[in-house]
């Protein structure tokens, strides 16, 4: 149903979105707090401290403006539970197609209602990024040139 793909290209997204935010954020902290640090430190106006102090500051607005643009925060939340949501809907389809409904009737019910959360849920979530469907495909790529026969028991040698 594409609930696994979703769900692991949500997790990407909301991972870039995360650091990305947190970045942001550590870094207007640090450029703020250096900017008044040394604001307060230097006593007379025009001194090379004064000069640092007025960069830094312009840094953190021009980083403050820059997270505000992009909403790093809010866009890594909305990967976050689009991320939850589709594992969830996973899990519900697979739960569905393993337990063995008592009728087709039930079945058809249940199978629908899943549909309709899938639709919703692909109306509420953000689109994923390109790097993201890009990575997962790469990924699911690599793990199906890996050679598994490792894993195999070696084949018995007659006995003589």
């Amino acid at each position: 149903m594409g609930c696994r793909r979703r769900s692991r290209e949500h997790e990407l997204s909301y991972s870039r979105w995360s650091t990305l935010s947190l970045t942001f954020g550590i870094s207007i902290a640090v450029f703020s707090g250096a900017a008044g640090t040394t604001l307060l430190a230097s006593a007379k106006p025009g001194s090379p401290l004064s000069i640092v102090a007025g960069i830094l500051g312009a840094l953190a607005v021009v980083l403050t403006a820059v997270d505000a643009k992009f909403s790093s925060t809010a866009k890594a939340e909305a990967h976050r539970r689009a991320f939850a949501g589709f594992s969830s809907l996973r899990t519900d389809y697979d739960d569905l197609a393993t337990m063995g409904a008592r009728s087709t009737e039930e079945a058809r019910g249940k199978l629908e209602h899943l549909n309709t959360r899938k639709s919703q849920l692909e109306k509420d979530s953000p689109p994923t990024e390109q790097y993201a469907r890009k990575k997962r495909r790469k990924d699911e790529a690599s793990l199906d040139e890996r050679d598994f026969s490792v894993l195999e028991p070696p084949a018995q040698l007659p006995s003589r």
